[in-house]
Order: C-alpha cells, then sequence, then structure tokens
C-alpha cells in the first residue's frame, strides 16, 4: 500500500474537511450529544476554515494519500504551549486524525513520525498534544511514542465542557 505524504494546498481544504469532520464523527459521536457533535463540526470543519487554516503561515497541515485517496492528516503550530508544560520552544500537534478504513494500516504512525521530524527541524524542545480522556486508543498511541501526562484542560465540545488530556514529549 504506497503511502504519499505532502504539504497540504488550498486545493486540498474540501477533501480535508470532509475527512476531518467524519472521522472526528466516527470517533466520538456514540459518546456525544449529536448538538454537540454539530456544533462543533460546523465550527470547526467548513471547507472555507480549512481553507483559511491551510493558507495560515503559522499552522502547518500534512496530509497523507494511499492509492491516491486521503487517509489522514496532521496539522502542527510551533511555539504555542501551556502553563504546566516543560518545554521552551514546543510544536504543538494540534490535530492528528486518520479516517476509519486507514486505522490500524501505518497512516497515523507515518503522520506522527513526521510531525516529530517538523519538530526536530524546526529546533523544538519537543512536541505537546491534547488528547480527550475518554479515548484511550489516542492515549495509548501517544505514549507508545514516549509522551506523558503533564496536565489537564477544558475542550468544549457544542455546549459540552469536556476534558483534555496534555500530553509532552520532550527531546533530548
Amino acid at each position: 500500500m504506497p503511502m504519499q505524504v505532502q504539504l497540504a494546498t488550498a486545493n486540498d481544504a474540501k477533501a480535508l474537511s470532509t475527512l476531518m469532520e467524519k472521522s472526528f464523527r466516527d470517533t466520538f459521536s456514540e459518546f456525544n450529544a449529536p448538538d454537540d457533535m454539530d456544533a462543533y463540526c460546523l465550527k470547526n470543519y467548513s471547507e472555507e476554515k480549512q481553507c483559511s487554516e491551510i493558507l495560515n503561515s503559522d499552522i502547518v497541515t500534512k496530509l497523507v494519500f494511499v492509492d491516491d485517496v486521503l487517509a489522514g492528516f496532521t496539522q502542527v503550530r510551533p511555539g504555542n504551549s501551556f502553563d504546566s508544560c516543560p518545554l521552551k520552544q514546543p510544536l504543538h500537534l494540534d490535530r492528528i486524525y486518520v479516517g476509519k478504513d486507514f486505522l490500524g494500516t501505518g497512516v497515523g504512525k507515518i503522520l506522527f513520525e513526521d510531525a516529530l521530524q517538523q519538530a526536530k527541524d524546526l529546533e523544538c524542545d519537543g512536541v505537546w498534544l491534547g488528547v480527550w480522556e475518554d479515548n484511550p486508543r489516542a492515549i495509548r498511541f501517544y505514549q507508545k511514542f514516549g509522551f506523558i501526562e503533564c496536565g489537564t484542560t477544558s475542550f468544549w465540545l457544542g455546549s459540552d465542557e469536556q476534558r483534555d488530556i496534555l500530553m509532552v514529549k520532550e527531546f533530548s
């Protein structure tokens, strides 16, 4: 299964928007109220918003294609941090999503390794991310890459306040 990682362009906004919303709904719909899911998706996953994020020089969006099908993506933001983060020059792994049909195929690993390499290329001292406390699959995935818990924060899904675990991986 040939995989290709590439930088997103404005032409990818529609496909990215579709993958984002579908992946988010596939992962979280069964645990959340439909109105909250709809509100969150409407606010965050429109084609226009994705085009704006792709064109934003403070966000790097990378895509993975498998046999010319968009299978997953990452969005990273250099320089963001939080109080309990031990990093001085962090990279924020803001989003990493893999389409349901590509879970367990190595797409997530390729995206994750690419994000870690981006951090090293930018001379960051590590990477941080937030993950919903009720997403054990993702938490285990991050732990396999050496991420440790270093705090919590609120995350609003529509009108529902949830808790995200903040995780960090420091580079030696």
